[in-house]
């Protein structure tokens, strides 16, 4: 067996999906495309309250990746300075006239 087969299998064999490229990058602006709510990170705020409205705009500032859901998380760190994990679907971009992107 060849290398990259021994490793695809291990991979395979391990569960682990390798991480997609990024849709955004660090540093571009983006807006809320739904109500972005608390999955219980943020104290303070209730259970399923939104902590970001939809249309709220902000920037990405890290981009990781969620095993448990095998999907990216993007940090987006929103106007009133508070930083909250993303999926890709909860977001759009912005166009290069600043107006935004459509839904992802």
């Amino acid at each position: 067996m060849e290398e990259s087969e021994t490793a695809e299998e291990a991979e395979r064999m391990s569960g682990m999906v390798p991480m997609e490229d990024p849709v955004f990058r660090w540093g571009e602006r983006v807006v809320a495309a739904v109500d972005l709510r608390n999955d219980g990170s943020f104290s303070g705020v209730g259970a399923d309250e939104v902590v970001e409205p939809r249309g709220a705009e902000g920037e990405v500032v890290r981009i990781g990746f969620a095993p448990e859901s095998r999907q990216i998380v993007y940090l987006v760190e929103f106007g009133d300075g508070r930083v909250v994990g993303c999926f890709e679907e909860e977001l759009s971009g912005r166009g290069s006239d600043g107006s935004p992107a459509g839904p992802v």
